[in-house]
Formats: C-alpha cells, structure tokens, sequence
C-alpha cells in the first residue's frame, strides 16, 4: 500500500500525485489509448467532414453504447473498492480478535507463585501458537507470488507437530486453532487459568470469530469479478477505443482538438477499468495492496510486548484520600510528553498549591506557582485553572 501524504501547503495542485510512477494506473491506460489517436489521426486526414448529416442517425446509439459502458466501468470500480475495504476491515478484526483472545487468558493467568514456572510455560507457548496462526491466516488469504511472513521463535515445539503442519499446509489454521482451544482447556484444568469458565469462554469465542473472519476475507481472494462482466466490460472498452476516435476523427474541425478528446475518452475509461483490477483483490503483492507482511510484523510486536511483566500487571497506584468526592483535574496530553516528567511535574505542583494554601491560612500572602512547560520537549507543564470559559483541564 503506498503511503503519498497529504501536503497540500508544498504541492496544493497534487502534481507529485500525477507524476508517480509507483502503483499508478496512467502508463497501462496510455499504452492503452495510443492506438486510440493513431486511428483518429488516420480517420481525420481522410475522412474528416464536420457537416457530415449522418451523425443524427449514429448518435443516439452511439450515447446509448457510451452510457451502458460507464455503468458497468463505475459498477467495476465500486465494487472493487468494497472489496478492498472489506479486506482492510476483515484484517484489522482479525487481528484484533486473536490479540485481544491472547491478552484476555494472559490476564487469567494464576498469580500463585508455585505454578510460575507453568504459567511462563502456557504465555510462552500461547504467543508462538498465535503468531503462527495469524501468518497462516495470512498465507491462506494471500495471492502473492512469495508468501514469506516473519513469526515468532517456534524452538521447543514438538518436531513431529511441527512436521504434521507442513503436511496439511490448507489445513492449518484450524489445527493451530484446535491446538489453541486445547491448550486453554489444559490451562483451565491445571489451575494455570484463574478464572470461571463463562470467563475464560470469552476468549474460545474470539478465537473462533477470527476464524470466520479468515474465511470471509479468503473468498476475496477466491472468488474474482464475475467473468461476464469482466468480459462485456473488455470487449465494450476495446469497441470503444475505436467507434470514438473515429467519430471524433469526422466531425471535429480541428485535429489537435480531435487527439486531445479521442485520447482523454479512450484514457479515462481504461484508467478506471485499472483501477479497479488493481485494488478488487487487496491480499496481493502489488503496490495498491494492503501490506499483510506488516500486520504480521506488528502482530508480532504485540505478542512480544505481553510477554514483559511490566505489560501484563498495573503499575501500584496510591489514592489521596483528601481528594474523595471531587473532581479529577484533566491535562492535556501531548504525543511528545513524557508521562513520567508529566506525573513528577503534576506532584510537584500540587505540593506548591498545598503549601501556599496553609500559608494563606497563617495570614501570609500566597504565592502562586505555575509551572511552564515547553510543548516541544515537555519539560515544563502550564496548568491552568478549572474556571477556565473555553475548556476545563491543564494544558502541557
């Protein structure tokens, strides 16, 4: 999938759009209307006539031909762009789902410290189990010449369940999947899972939707634009890269304005009819598809990431009970602040107000503390106050 920005404030015209080359539709669909001008050149040096009286009787059938081929053009593309959002729908559920699973049963995860080891052992298990799921959901909805997806380390699995993957390779979402399933239940039963079984029943359900997901986006992959439109569409574009030249080659007076609108007619349709071709089955290996091999790394990346304790418990939390019954004050939160600087500054000025507040209370005058903050290294948080007309909150 090509990432082509949106700086309008550098190029507001979008030239840098009509003149990449990469994934783009415009060198097929010229190569596709050259015979187009070459036609009309030939049929205006010999034929041209503009007062020619035939054109009442062609015309109306000839915008009748016209009409049915952007219908089924439009049509094309339409669904072609369904298509590839379902695509992009039905991954992110997907992955979304199995993470979520995954996350769910690390947090069921006992917290007796005599079954450590085996807890280790089931979250370690469980990951690489997931990651080899989600690459043979990949590999399975892929239509690309190299289905080659990073997973995680699978050193430890038994050999001989690893061998009787590779003989059933269209078969093994579902035995990851039963695999899946029947690890959970062995984490159930030894106590590794700490949860009720309506509980941990959550987790089997999201497993098994993926799996509907997974079939769902195969059909995309397997089921192609139906062959009798894709056909009609063909022979109507090449009808028509020929009827139109010549029509225009006979009734233009001028032959630059004849090329011109014989070649952008004859461009635009066949640029369309590309576009869709390009984007109706978004698993593959060209620029317009979606990048799968990157949802695998970022699954990756996630199961990873549960694997550090840090990730899998809370961090304490100490209540100030001074606090109960008011209102939590809000900040706001720039991506470039750090949290821990954040929550040190926010201390620090709460200590400021609590001080100032007592000697206020002693008859001393108060001294106002506002602590600044640089919004481009956050380093100095700006609080402001609650009665503030436009917003509530501090701002950082």
């Amino acid at each position: 999938m090509i990432d082509y920005g949106s700086d309008t404030c550098l190029d507001p015209w979008g030239f840098h759009l009509v003149l990449s080359r990469s994934g783009s539709v415009f060198p097929k669909a010229f190569h596709q209307a050259l015979p187009a001008v070459i036609i009309n050149v030939l049929v205006f040096i010999f034929f041209n006539d503009p007062s020619w009286s035939g054109f009442g009787a062609v015309g109306a059938p000839y915008g009748s031909f016209q009409f049915v081929l952007g219908f089924l053009t439009v049509f094309r593309t339409q669904l072609a762009y369904s298509r590839y959002w379902e695509g992009t729908t039905l991954m992110g559920r997907i992955r979304g789902q199995w993470f979520n699973a995954t996350s769910n049963l690390f947090a069921f995860c006992t917290s007796n410290p005599e079954k450590v080891r085996k807890v280790n052992e089931f979250q370690a298990y469980l990951v690489r189990l997931v990651s080899l799921l989600h690459c043979a959901a990949i590999q399975q909805v892929a239509d690309m010449d190299e289905e080659r997806f990073e997973i995680l380390d699978i050193a430890g699995i038994d050999p001989v369940g690893l061998a009787f993957l590779d003989t059933h390779h269209e078969e093994r979402c579902l035995i990851l999947l039963q695999w899946i399933q029947r690890l959970i239940y062995e984490g159930q039963k030894s106590g590794v899972l700490d949860a009720p079984a309506p509980i941990i029943s959550r987790a089997y359900q999201e497993f098994g939707q993926g799996i509907v997901n997974v079939q769902d986006a195969e059909k995309l992959s397997f089921v192609k634009f139906p062959f009798p439109f894709a056909q009609a569409l063909s022979l109507m574009l090449f009808v028509a890269s020929i009827i139109t030249p010549i029509m225009l080659g006979v009734l233009i007076k001028h032959m630059h304005w004849s090329v011109i609108f014989s070649f952008i007619s004859v461009f635009a349709l066949y640029a369309i009819n590309n576009i869709a071709q390009e984007i109706e089955l978004p698993f593959g290996d060209d620029p317009n598809d979606l990048p799968v091999a990157e949802l695998q790394f970022h699954m990756n990346k996630l199961l990873n990431m549960l694997l550090v304790k840090q990730t899998q418990m809370p961090p304490k939390f100490v209540f100030n009970e001074s606090t109960l019954g008011q209102k939590i004050d809000t900040y706001m939160l720039d991506d470039d602040i750090n949290l821990f600087d954040m929550e040190k500054m926010i201390r620090e000025h709460t200590l400021s107000q609590s001080d100032a507040t007592i000697d206020e209370g002693k008859g001393i005058p108060g001294n106002e503390h506002a602590v600044e903050m640089d919004c481009l290294n956050g380093n100095h948080p700006r609080p402001h106050s609650n009665h503030s007309p436009k917003k509530e909150g501090h701002v950082f």
